[in-house]
């Protein structure tokens, strides 16, 4: 049997930083089912601890593969780690 194939949406997505007073804002592509603008949602960090309370404030309308969101979380990572950005 095989495995069900995980889409992937982009989101815009803000949380709440209420030591500072701040939002912070992100894009990121997100499950497609977890992708319901006005739900918090939990995002795992590269250290794997869970980064709680995002909130997704808009979703694409575009899908991806699960290997190609993979491929461009790794990307981007990559490009990251070899700039000062």
């Amino acid at each position: 049997m095989s495995k069900k194939e995980k889409w992937y949406v982009q989101c815009r997505l803000e949380k709440d930083i209420p030591e500072t007073n701040a939002i912070k804002t992100m894009v990121s592509w997100i499950q497609e089912s977890i992708a319901i603008p006005g739900a918090l949602i939990r995002l795992k960090d590269d250290d794997g601890t869970w980064n709680e309370n995002w909130k997704v404030i808009n979703r694409g309308t575009t899908k991806i593969s699960q290997k190609k969101a993979s491929t461009l979380a790794h990307g981007s990572k990559n490009f990251k780690e070899n700039t000062d950005i």
